[in-house]
C-alpha cells in the first residue's frame, strides 16, 4: 500500500471527493475503496445498501483522477488537499444483492423503509434527484446539480425491510386520520 497526496483545486472537486468518501464503508473489507475505471472515466463506490457511479467529462477526470491507481481509500480530506492509500489487490465484493430483484414480477413487495442517512449520503448537495426506476427492491436515481464536476451521477439504494408491525401501525394511523376527516 502506498500513500498519495494531492492538492484540491476547487470546491466542486472537494464536493465530489466528499461524496465518494461518504459512500464508502471503512469498516467493511472490500467496501472501503473508491474504484476507478480510467477507460470509462468512471468512479464507483458501494457498501451493499447503496451504490454510486460517477462518470466524468475528460478534463475533470484527468485533473482529479487521471494519475491515480484503480483502487483508493481516502485517509485525509481537507478543503485544499486529499490523501489516499492505494489498495494492494482488487477485491471484488458481492454487488449482486443490490441489483437482484426480490420475488418474481409482478409479485414485488412495494413496502420498504429507506435509511435517510444512507439516502442523504448519496444525494447531499445535488439540486435534483430523479427516481428513475425500481428493479426489485432497489431504487435507482439520477443525480443532477452544479456543485460537482461535470458528468453523469447515478445511484442505487437498497431499502431496509419494513416489518409487519410497523406496516400495521402506520395503516391504523392512516385509517384513524381517514375516520377523523369523515366527521
Amino acid at each position: 500500500m502506498g500513500t498519495i497526496e494531492k492538492e484540491i483545486k476547487n470546491t466542486k472537486e472537494y464536493n465530489l471527493l466528499s461524496l465518494l468518501n461518504a459512500n464508502t464503508n471503512p469498516h467493511q473489507a472490500g467496501f472501503e475503496y473508491i474504484r476507478l475505471d480510467h477507460n470509462l472515466r468512471r468512479a464507483f463506490v458501494c457498501d451493499r445498501y447503496k451504490l454510486l457511479v460517477v462518470t466524468l467529462e475528460p478534463e475533470p477526470w484527468n485533473e482529479i483522477f487521471g494519475s491515480l491507481p484503480e483502487l483508493l481509500t481516502i485517509t485525509k480530506l481537507r478543503k485544499d488537499s486529499v490523501a489516499y492509500v492505494t489498495g494492494d489487490e482488487f477485491l471484488r465484493p458481492e454487488y449482486a444483492s443490490i441489483f437482484s430483484a426480490v420475488g418474481q414480477e409482478p409479485n414485488y413487495t412495494p413496502v420498504a423503509v429507506f435509511d435517510l442517512e444512507l439516502l442523504n449520503c448519496l444525494t447531499s448537495k445535488f439540486d435534483y434527484v430523479y427516481f428513475v426506476k425500481q428493479a426489485g427492491s432497489v431504487l435507482f436515481m439520477r443525480l443532477i446539480g452544479d456543485k460537482y464536476p461535470p458528468g453523469e451521477y447515478l445511484a442505487g439504494i437498497m431499502p431496509l425491510k419494513c416489518d409487519d408491525d410497523k406496516i400495521n401501525e402506520t395503516l391504523e394511523l392512516l385509517k384513524e386520520l381517514g375516520n377523523e376527516n369523515e366527521h
